[in-house]
């Protein structure tokens, strides 16, 4: 007995500093680069993905969130992030992206990124099975053509449609390439806009050209940020708009592609393999979920009635 309690002791010895130094471990450090305020809801998924998985802010995970920030600010935001000793990066946006590729090749720190539309393309990684360096992410291109589908189904009588295009934007150029060939293969015409800046964007919603029954929304930052003024612009003129990405609460009344929230979820699951040690640059670039989202209140006051048998496939409802 005496031998026993002696082997007690000494287990507990052992087992103790090592309860020890768990609680008392340092949090994990994520910087998170997001210069488009259309993606906050990403982010707010993320950090709900990451909390589900047992990581509490303030406790054993730590955030630095570079958010409403200028793409010209991306660049002092890295600088900063460079000096936090972190153990992870997560970047929005393929230019910001691109960015914190360059920024972080040398460092060893791994990069996560979500949402580029398509990070091949865009010369984010080398392929999709292998990345080329220390970062992976989620890939959102391959939506365009249904979302076009679901936008004629929901408003029949789309013939001509406004598109603004940021061209400094890859993947805003990328979707117009997608959109393109599919509205040949339908039949309806793409009246396109090139922008540089917001100001840009503000005179051409000031003057969306006459006799067109719809605007399209690219993949761009710049886009997303001024969503709510491209969406009043086209109300406005009790025109419908329709994207390939989700944002809550912009008031689009068809999209068919990523959702932000469902982008930050399934992102998380990857930031917790590589906190648990996974090698980034061994994980291939996944694809980001397609759901199908109805707007019931735009709808409404567009004065456009849903048939059921849409109804029926909408995966999330606005209302």
């Amino acid at each position: 007995m005496q031998r026993f309690f002696l082997f007690l002791i000494a287990v507990i010895g052992l087992v103790l500093p090592a309860c020890n130094n768990s609680q008392t471990s340092a949090p994990h450090k994520i910087a998170i680069i997001n210069p488009s305020k259309g993606l906050n809801s990403v982010v707010e998924g993320f950090m709900a993905g990451m909390k589900a998985r047992g990581y509490d802010e303030g406790k054993n995970v730590t955030y630095f969130y570079y958010h409403d920030i200028s793409m010209a600010e991306v660049d002092g935001a890295i600088a900063e992030i460079m000096t936090k000793d972190v153990d992870l990066v997560y970047s929005l946006t393929t230019p910001a992206t691109l960015k914190a590729k360059k920024a972080f090749a040398e460092t060893g720190i791994p990069l996560l990124f979500a949402p580029v539309f398509s990070p091949v393309d865009a010369g984010v990684v080398d392929s999709l099975a292998h990345s080329g360096g220390n970062l992976t992410g989620l890939k959102l291109r391959g939506s365009t053509a249904k979302a076009l589908g679901w936008l004629q189904a929901v408003v029949p009588g789309v013939k001509r449609i406004f598109v603004p295009v940021h061209r400094a934007d890859s993947a805003s150029c990328m979707t117009l390439e997608d959109l393109q060939a599919a509205a040949d293969q339908m039949g309806i015409e793409l009246v396109v806009a090139e922008i540089a800046t917001p100001q840009d964007l503000a005179k051409v919603l000031a003057d969306i050209p006459a006799k067109v029954d719809g605007l399209w929304l690219t993949c761009s930052h710049m886009l997303f940020t001024h969503v709510h003024d491209i969406v009043a612009a086209a109300t406005a003129r009790r025109l419908p708009v329709a994207a390939t990405a989700h944002i809550p609460g912009s008031g689009v009344l068809v999209s068919y592609g990523d959702a932000n929230v469902r982008i930050g979820e399934q992102i998380s699951h990857m930031a917790d393999r590589i906190l648990l040690g996974a090698s980034a640059r061994d994980m291939p670039i996944e694809t980001a979920d397609f759901l199908l989202t109805i707007n019931l209140k735009t709808a409404n006051r567009l004065g456009i009635t849903i048939p059921d048998e849409i109804l029926r496939q909408v995966d999330i409802f606005e209302r």
